[in-house]
């Protein structure tokens, strides 16, 4: 009989029951004994959505193994922002630790084990906020231990504990008292002044503002708290949202980084570094492969200050438009569509 999974799961879904199948598919392989499912509400006057949602609640429901359900479905729409954060919250209120997947992130049977462990092993370790699941470019950096410690959570397939979503700072009250500080710490970043070229400009737009991402807010308490997130040598955790039409971040093409990143199980036992320490390499390629700005944005950046460029400035706009495209990513559209506007 195969054995049950002791950790809880919080499966968030929305209007896409064909993605949703395929990972309610993968939790039901490994039976949580304890499963919530929040789903956001569909959009006003959109008769299709609504049908849409219902299908994809109808297949996340369908637990045939012994299991305690939880649910918390909404009427109206609230937006990614809401949606997700306020369901964490209710997961919480329940459980004080536990794994999270959204409805476009299949995961490997290996990251349910994974997550477990890893939420015991660092349960009482203060410099570690999270678990990802998700490893974007494990064909460039490769560990010599099963997991590692990076500067940068992941929301494709993850897990966390009370305690630290706790410390989530989703306004960003606390960043015009943070930034001078943050921005004081050499290695706050892997790359010598990433975080005042890139993060500090995409914290200030931010703050304050009613936003529809999430995942930036809790990279920024995971800096303020100078902590850590375990990551895993391979790969766990695939993302088959991309283009689709009801996606939120990602309605671009898969971006190259991840054509060429290939999922793989991760086996026991696992190997861990000896201490909670930034592997700065993997962090310096993230840096310059899925996070930071490319030539061509660069160059935007110059030609914006320059009226003399003005002109020549609208023709790269209109032709990066396309390029843009093949390169976004989560922390990207953060930049094009929230910080740039």
């Amino acid at each position: 009989m195969k054995n049950s999974l002791d950790t809880a799961v919080l499966f968030l879904i929305f209007c896409r029951p064909d993605t949703t199948a395929k990972v309610f598919e993968r939790i039901r392989e490994a039976q949580p004994t304890r499963l919530y499912i929040a789903a956001d509400g569909p959009r006003p006057d959109s008769d299709e959505e609504r049908d849409c949602c219902k299908k994809a609640r109808e297949v996340a429901t369908q637990v045939d193994w012994p299991c305690k359900v939880k649910l918390l479905f909404r009427e109206n729409n609230l937006g990614c922002y809401e949606a997700v954060t306020t369901a964490i919250d209710w997961f919480f209120d329940e459980e004080v630790e536990g794994i999270i997947l959204e409805d476009d992130t299949v995961p490997l049977a290996s990251f349910f084990d994974y997550c477990s462990w890893s939420l015991k092993e660092y349960r009482d370790e203060p410099k570690v906020m999270a678990i990802n699941g998700s490893n974007r470019i494990s064909h460039q950096y490769h560990s010599i231990t099963s997991l590692f410690f990076s500067r940068y959570f992941d929301p494709h397939g993850w897990a966390t504990w009370r305690t630290e979503w706790l410390k989530f700072d989703g306004k960003l009250n606390t960043w015009p008292s943070s930034k001078s500080e943050l921005a004081s710490i050499l290695d706050i970043t892997a790359k010598p002044d990433f975080f005042v070229s890139f993060w500090a400009p995409v914290f200030d737009r931010i703050h304050g503002k009613d936003v529809t991402i999430w995942d930036p807010q809790f990279t920024y308490s995971i800096m303020k708290h100078r902590a850590a997130c375990v990551t895993p040598k391979h790969n766990l955790v695939e993302n088959i949202g991309w283009q689709s039409n009801y996606a939120t971040h990602t309605k671009s093409a898969l971006p190259p980084y991840l054509k060429k990143n290939k999922l793989k199980a991760l086996a026991r036992p696992y190997s861990q570094p000896e201490a909670v320490k930034f592997e700065n390499t993997f962090d310096q390629l993230m840096e310059e492969y899925v996070i930071g700005p490319s030539f061509v944005e660069r160059l935007i950046l110059r030609l914006q200050g320059s009226l003399l460029f003005r002109p020549t400035l609208k023709v790269v706009q209109r032709i990066y438009q396309s390029h843009l495209m093949h390169k976004l990513g989560v922390v990207e559209w953060i930049r094009f569509h929230a910080v740039r506007r």
